[in-house]
């Protein structure tokens, strides 16, 4: 789904005027919760990795903004896993000066827990922080794909993962959303 059908959506659902403020508690709270968890490298030899596949100007810039209050929009995600190795799509979208490969602190961590409904999930957490700077900040698109596979950890089977859980967590702070998606298997 492109950016201008995910603005489409929250127009659709009245979804701007809804989105609850998160409180500095609440970033505190994710701020510990990530602090415990594993980072994700860039580097393809490890077990779970993180690659940017694309970033540009979003096509949000170009609707009228003074409808739109986040600086942050929820991420969509879509998962696979096939032949023991499970696809995470992230489209994020973020009111910055320059695309989220480039801000001065991106940080990717992962944990597992047990979901809403007691279910194995994997959570994902992509933090930032952007130095201050004269330029005006614009909406970007960044797309990254993470990568898992059966050698993550000894005491976890990915075909049991039943959900993906991604954060998008600025430091400034301004808000942290969260999606849950399902995890689709081969037919």
């Amino acid at each position: 789904m492109d950016t201008q059908n995910i603005l489409q959506e929250k127009r659709k659902f009245n979804l701007f005027s809804n989105d609850i403020p998160v409180t500095q508690s609440s970033i505190d709270t994710i701020k510990a919760i990530i602090a415990t968890t594993k980072p994700i490298g860039n580097d393809t030899d490890n077990p779970i990795y993180y690659a940017s596949l694309s970033n540009g100007k979003s096509s949000i810039n170009k609707e009228d903004l003074s409808v739109i209050n986040d600086d942050i929009f929820s991420p969509v995600t879509s998962v696979v896993l096939d032949a023991e190795i499970m696809n995470i799509g992230i489209l994020l979208v973020a009111k910055t000066k320059k695309p989220l490969i480039n801000v001065e602190r991106l940080q990717f961590n992962y944990q597992f827990v047990l979901g809403d409904f007691g279910l194995p999930q994997l959570n994902i957490y992509v933090s930032f922080n952007e130095a201050h700077s004269p330029e005006m900040p614009v909406y970007w698109d960044n797309t990254f794909q993470i990568v898992v596979n059966k050698n993550i950890s000894q005491d976890i089977d990915l075909n049991e993962i039943v959900t993906v859980q991604v954060f998008l967590v600025d430091d400034d702070p301004r808000t942290t959303r969260g999606t849950v998606t399902t995890v689709k298997r081969p037919m």
